[in-house]
C-alpha cells in the first residue's frame, strides 16, 4: 500500500527529530518571537481570515507552480543543522566539540599529533560528561576517525612526555598526524551537508595545556 502520510509536528524541546547528517526527511523550521503574546498581530490574522483571508489564501495554493519546488531537496536551515548536531552520536559530537576548540591532547612536540590513548581518553571524557550510556572502544574511535579524516595518519610512533610519581617522563607510543584544522572542519561540514560557524577557536591545530596524565583513566 502507498504510503501517503504527511506529518506536521510542532514542539519545544530542543531536540524534536531525529536527523541524520545526511537528513532526507524532515524540513525544520524556528518559529520566531518577534510575536509572542502580541494579541493585536494575531487578532488581525484572525480578522484577516474570516473576512477573505482562506479563499485568498486556496487561490493561491491553486495557482502555485509546483514546477518550482522539488520536495525531495529539504531546506538547510539553521534549525535542521541544530536537530542534526542534536542527534549526533557521542563519537559525532566528542569530534565536533574537539574540531570547535582546536586542540589535541597535549604531550607530543611535533604539530598536528597526538599519542592515540590521550586521544581516545579525550573521547572518553567527553562522553562521560554527556552522559552516553553507549562509549566506543578505541578500535571503533580509529575507525570512525579514518571515515571523519580523510588524509589521518596513524601509523606513526612519537615520544611524548608523562608526569609520573612526582617527575615527568618521557615515553614513546601509537600516534596520529592529522591534516590541517580548516581540512578538517570541512570535511566535517561536508559531511553534515551544512556550513558550521567554527566561532573563536584557531586557525590550526594547537595542543592542550592540560597536563594531567591520563594513561590510567578508567574506562
Amino acid at each position: 500500500m502507498r504510503n501517503l502520510i504527511r506529518l506536521f509536528v510542532t514542539g519545544n524541546p530542543d531536540w524534536t527529530v531525529p536527523a541524520g547528517f545526511e537528513e532526507r526527511r524532515f524540513a525544520v523550521l524556528d518559529v520566531g518571537e518577534e510575536h509572542m503574546q502580541d494579541l493585536q498581530y494575531f487578532a488581525a490574522i484572525d480578522d484577516e481570515m474570516n473576512n477573505g483571508g482562506r479563499e485568498a489564501l486556496l487561490h493561491y495554493l491553486l495557482h502555485f507552480d509546483l514546477s518550482t519546488v522539488d520536495p525531495r531537496v529539504i531546506p538547510m536551515t539553521a534549525a535542521l543543522l541544530e536537530q542534526k548536531i542534536a542527534s549526533a552520536t557521542p563519537e559525532q559530537a566528542w569530534w565536533l566539540d574537539t574540531l570547535k576548540s582546536g586542540k589535541l591532547p597535549y604531550g607530543t612536540a611535533e604539530p598536528r599529533t597526538c599519542i592515540k590513548t590521550r586521544l581516545f581518553h579525550s573521547y572518553i571524557r567527553h562522553a562521560r560528561l554527556q552522559g552516553a550510556n553507549r562509549r566506543a572502544i578505541e578500535t571503533v574511535i580509529g575507525m570512525f576517525l579514518n571515515k571523519v579524516v580523510p588524509g589521518l595518519i596513524g601509523d606513526i610512533k612519537l615520544t611524548y612526555d608523562v608526569y609520573e610519581q612526582g617527575r615527568w617522563e618521557t615515553k614513546r607510543g601509537a600516534a596520529y598526524r592529522f591534516p590541517p584544522l580548516a581540512e578538517c572542519r570541512d570535511r566535517f561540514a561536508r559531511a553534515l551537508q551544512q556550513g558550521i560557524a567554527w566561532s573563536g577557536g584557531n586557525d590550526e591545530w594547537e595542543h592542550d595545556d592540560e597536563h594531567v596524565d591520563q594513561d590510567d583513566l578508567p574506562l
